[in-house]
């Protein structure tokens, strides 16, 4: 049965299996190719996709439209691909997942020591910004709070908040030895 968007919302937030089957049908598609196109893998996406209505349905949260449950869905998404990327790291497993999407004529450049290197200076860079710096690139951009959000929980006028962003951003961009091909792609996920 198709449902109108506020009986949809209705249902869900009545928690009726209904409801909690017509968000999934109609975000599930939207939050998987959110995380494929931050570069993670088919398999990963789905697992990703999965736990995050698992955390929404377990929230029990009313939401007043759902494009407010989309807007958790995506934020709810990225944070865990974040995270999972940042612990691929940390455990050297991003090695193989990097291997996987390089295309042949990066493969002759590619080597084991700079990608070990480059990974380990994007952490160390983004630990090296002053505090208010990485705790506004964290909220902002592994977080994804807005600039107003920010600067309420921070007590602090918005355009300090994009100007220690953009602080961050350009930090990163001049002190990261990149290839061009991972500097982009570093690059996107803080963009």
């Amino acid at each position: 049965m198709v449902y109108s968007d506020d009986e949809l919302l209705q249902l869900f937030n009545d928690g009726t299996e209904r409801g909690l089957n017509g968000v999934y049908e109609k975000f599930c598609l939207k939050v998987y190719h959110y995380v494929l196109r931050m570069g993670i893998g088919k398999d990963d996406a789905m697992d990703i996709t999965t736990e995050t209505f698992i955390r929404l349905f377990k929230r029990k949260k009313i939401f007043d439209r759902l494009n407010n449950i989309l807007a958790y869905l995506l934020t709810t998404a990225r944070n865990a691909a974040i995270d999972m990327v940042h612990q691929r790291m940390k455990m050297g497993q991003m090695k193989a997942d990097l291997h996987a999407i390089r295309d042949e004529d990066a493969a002759a450049e590619f080597s084991e020591e700079v990608t070990q290197e480059t990974l380990k200076a994007v952490l160390d860079e983004i630990d090296k910004l002053p505090n208010q710096c990485r705790t506004i690139f964290i909220l902002a951009f592994l977080r994804g709070k807005s600039n107003s959000e920010i600067s309420s929980q921070l007590n602090i006028v918005e355009k300090t908040v994009r100007n220690q962003k953009h602080k961050a951003r350009q930090h990163l961009r001049m002190t990261i030895p990149l290839k061009n091909w991972l500097k982009n792609w570093v690059l996107s996920l803080v963009a």
